[in-house]
């Protein structure tokens, strides 16, 4: 235990920007899966359309203040590496346009323009392909990204992230439906959005399963504290998956939605939300 405390510190040192990064990641994170969510349930109920209005200004908020501190955090690493105790709020503006002038720096713009694009248009069925934009914009800002975009694991991050992202926003649209109050989601809705969500589900699990074979391929091991963010992660997996089955069960056995059902998806998005930010954490830490 002594070893471990003291390796992950270590790590923690040499990465000062862990929780703030994983913060800017989880905020850009959550504004795609609102995007991703909101097309799949206009497809499956579009009774709720008039709610993209919200979705449109919750999304757009939260990508622009992750976005946000996505380039300052660059900004900062650029003025000073590891600096952890003394570090400014806000750099330079030299070390701003450092950062504009990077790979980094112009894939978040090109992230910040894929967003825009997909909430002016979040009606139309092209907003997808904003959103994929997305995804592979933040596949690329990630260590998937060092291996280049041609190399297998790039591809895959992305896959795996948008299929995630997919899932992880049709379930909070779910969840706001019927935990919000609107209550506008029947029986019927819920069990055509049970139908996409064990598949997706599956892939993400598949994707991530191939993910981790490339990244130890890649890196030979990981790191201790990557390995127990990891472990965490697997726990909110677990987590996800057995609520989701109180879910079907409930959804197979009762022929109304009822406080039951709602009890289960409140503690499926409550993991979801620990796998999101798990997920978010990892990505900032070099696998070895």
């Amino acid at each position: 235990m002594a070893s471990f405390l003291s390796q992950s510190a270590d790590l923690l040192a040499a990465h000062p920007h862990l929780f703030d990064g994983g913060l800017s990641r989880g905020l850009i994170y959550f504004a795609t899966a609102l995007v991703f969510g909101m097309r799949i349930w206009l497809a499956l109920a579009p009774q709720l359309r008039p709610l993209a209005a919200r979705v449109r200004w919750l999304s757009g908020v939260l990508g622009l203040s992750g976005l946000l501190l996505a380039f300052n955090l660059l900004a900062l690493q650029a003025a000073d590496p590891f600096g952890a105790e003394s570090m400014a709020f806000f750099a330079d503006l030299a070390s701003y346009r450092q950062v504009m002038s990077s790979s980094f720096g112009l894939t978040w713009l090109a992230c910040a323009l894929c967003l825009s694009f997909a909430l002016l248009w979040l009606h139309k069925p092209v907003a997808w392909l904003f959103a994929a934009g997305l995804a592979f914009g933040l596949a690329a800002n990630s260590h998937a990204g060092e291996q280049g975009v041609a190399a297998w694991m790039y591809w895959v991050d992305a896959a795996h992230l948008g299929l995630g992202l997919s899932w992880f926003g049709g379930l909070f649209l779910l969840a706001w439906d019927r935990l919000g109050g609107a209550m506008q989601l029947a029986r019927e809705e819920v069990l055509r959005w049970s139908g996409i969500a064990l598949p997706l589900f599956l892939g993400i699990l598949l994707l991530g399963l191939i993910r981790l074979a490339l990244t130890f391929q890649a890196e030979g091991g990981l790191n201790v504290l990557y390995g127990s963010l990891l472990g965490l992660k697997v726990l909110a997996v677990v987590a996800v998956m057995f609520n989701a089955w109180k879910l079907r069960t409930t959804l197979s056995q009762d022929q109304t939605l009822n406080k039951r059902f709602d009890g289960f998806l409140t503690w499926e998005l409550f993991s979801a939300f620990i796998l999101v930010l798990m997920t978010a954490l990892v990505t900032q830490l070099p696998p070895s």
